[in-house]
């Protein structure tokens, strides 16, 4: 089971949602019994972390947030970091995905170095966009630029598509930080393109996403519900409880300032029912804010 779900893990963002949802469903229940006869059990720490770790996506995509952060949080407890670094790292990214974890900058520094030091470049350099993206919500744009340059060299040289469009879309959203929207909007379309091409859900409904919240900076409050509404519509193939919540929350605010005040409130419940599910305390405010 954990060679499955690592398969699994890197299959992750190629196709429809609900088919890899459906297919890795199926052993939910094998799963749990593999992690608790590895971590709780205590059979076989590394085993049961690279386990936890790969089923990543999973967690995510699977509205299991909540009990992939217990298994994580217990398998980082139990594996030797020095002796199963690369087991380590995968956790360590793992857990900066996760909504409503502690310190994600630090998360995803410590699985990049986890992979450099092992000398695996290109998870190195996917490390690399995480703490982008967690710099840039720090308000630190110049660094995650940088990091972000410096990744997608990296994921190139690699032809690592799914990452590289992740990255172009990091990087629209740096430059939708920066006030740069033309620079961002670009980059969103390169991304877009890359994730359609790939045929990536997922990612295409991340960045339509951002693209809304482009549309919404720049006064077009029209264009950002059309866009939110697009991705929302992808998403609710999968169980993602934490993007659900971002796009309900995202709509009910584009709703507002087109004075569907009936519209955002239905909007703004929902987006507060997933925030709960997700237990992401700040999602939880927001929704409540609006």
């Amino acid at each position: 089971f954990r060679d499955q779900a690592q398969a699994m893990d890197a299959r992750t963002g190629q196709g429809s949602i609900a088919a890899w949802l459906a297919r890795a469903e199926l052993d939910v229940d094998n799963y749990r019994a593999a992690l608790t006869w590895s971590l709780i059990a205590e059979h076989d720490a590394a085993l049961g972390g690279a386990l936890a770790g790969a089923l990543d996506p999973l967690w995510i995509e699977g509205g299991l947030t909540v009990e992939g952060r217990e298994w994580i949080e217990r398998a980082q407890v139990c594996v030797d970091e020095s002796a199963h670094p690369a087991v380590s790292a995968r956790l360590w990214s793992a857990m900066e995905h996760l909504p409503g974890g502690e310190l994600r900058l630090d998360c995803a520094q410590r699985a990049f170095a986890l992979w450099e030091s092992i000398g695996d470049a290109r998870r190195a350099a996917r490390a690399l966009v995480q703490v982008a993206s967690t710099l840039s919500f720090a308000g630190r744009h110049s660094d995650a630029d940088a990091a972000c340059s410096r990744a997608l060299s990296v994921l190139r040289s690699f032809d690592d598509k799914s990452a590289v469009a992740q990255c172009l879309d990091q990087q629209g959203t740096i430059q939708l930080n920066l006030g740069n929207f033309a620079a961002a909007r670009a980059l969103y379309s390169q991304s877009l393109s890359e994730h359609r091409t790939l045929e990536d859900e997922v990612g295409t409904a991340r960045v339509l996403g951002n693209l809304g919240e482009l549309e919404f900076a720049v006064g077009d409050a029209e264009s950002a519900l059309n866009y939110a509404e697009e991705a929302l519509e992808i998403d609710t193939r999968g169980k993602n409880v934490w993007y659900l919540a971002i796009r309900r929350c995202n709509a009910a605010a584009y709703r507002l300032a087109l004075g569907d005040i009936e519209g955002a409130t239905i909007a703004a419940r929902a987006g507060l029912a997933c925030s709960r599910r997700a237990q992401d305390s700040m999602m939880v405010a927001v929704a409540l804010q609006h």
